[in-house]
């Protein structure tokens, strides 16, 4: 099997090098054919607290470049570029190849199968802690569940398929049937941790402290089981609350992805995350208002209009 896995950032790169670690046939693919030439010479790596970095070697492309047709595409890149990432990959997945989402934010899945018509689409989570060090360089801070389901045109063979795929290559996979639920779960604790520690500059175990922002969160949380609600996926605040709570101290000296943008000076998926939150709100009659307030110091942070 043919695999590629779309988007060099830091999740992305973890999942590269793992698939990669285990012998599979895997492609990084690189929007900056610069960089893609930079990685494939230089090859990918994954540090712990525990270990230094250990390279492995990935070939890494653009999708205009590549020249083979990929049987599996793990998407991988920001959710408001999953489109276009979804238009580039076009040419380059097989017929039928499966399509597998593990993105933060809501809506990947209904992106890639508007593009990707006839690919089954699988989504899901995954709770591993990766900060992106240098390009090509994460390092692992902490690993957390995987879990993926169908989502359109997609079979649970598929789904088990890919999940075994998955813990050949040491990231254990867990099947759903229902995978909007755990995206609107990891919702919840993206929603609570990513801002707030973008907006403080400060590590994912920071927010685990005493007296920090612990009514804030809960009811950024309590928003977020509501939103949901609305759509009938039905979450617990009190469950949701003590899961991001556990989030924290498992990735305790993680960098959230919007910490790591913010710092970058790069776009961030806060509209994806608690922007949509506010969307989903919103359609239901009541405003989210943690959410909203955060969505808007988050985007005047990094100097975005809010669209």
């Amino acid at each position: 099997m043919k695999i590629a896995v779309v988007g060099p950032g830091a999740m992305g790169t973890f999942f590269a090098w793992s698939l990669a670690r285990a012998g599979l046939n895997v492609t990084l693919l690189d929007r900056d054919s610069t960089r893609a030439r930079y990685l494939s010479e230089q090859g990918v790596s994954v540090a712990t607290e525990e270990s230094e970095p250990l390279p492995v070697h990935v070939p890494v492309e653009t999708a205009a470049q590549a020249t083979q047709q990929f049987d599996a595409a793990f998407f991988f890149v920001k959710a408001y570029d999953t489109v276009h990432a979804a238009l580039e990959m076009q040419r380059c997945l097989s017929v039928g190849a499966t399509v597998i989402s593990l993105q933060n934010g809501l809506g990947n899945g209904p992106a890639l199968a508007g593009v990707l018509e006839h690919c089954p689409v699988l989504t899901g989570t995954t709770g591993h802690g990766v900060t992106l060090a240098a390009p090509g360089a994460c390092r692992h801070a902490g690993a957390g569940a995987t879990v993926l389901g169908p989502h359109a045109e997609a079979t649970r063979s598929d789904c088990n398929q890919v999940a075994a795929l998955l813990s050949t290559a040491g990231i254990e996979t867990r099947v759903v049937d229902d995978p909007e639920l755990a995206i609107w779960e990891k919702v919840c604790i993206n929603a609570a941790i990513n801002p707030l520690t973008a907006l403080l500059q400060v590590t994912n175990g920071a927010l685990a402290e005493p007296e920090v922002c612990r009514d804030l969160m809960a009811r950024i949380v309590e928003e977020c089981v509501a939103a949901a609600g609305m759509l009938g996926v039905a979450l617990d605040a009190a469950d949701r609350l003590e899961a991001t709570w556990s989030a924290c101290a498992a990735t305790a000296a993680n960098h959230s992805s919007m910490l790591q943008d913010i710092r970058g000076g790069k776009r961030t998926e806060i509209e994806q995350i608690n922007g949509a939150v506010v969307q989903v709100a919103r359609s239901g009659g009541f405003d989210a208002v943690a959410n909203r307030v955060l969505a808007e110091l988050v985007l005047g942070l990094s100097k975005r209009p809010l669209e």
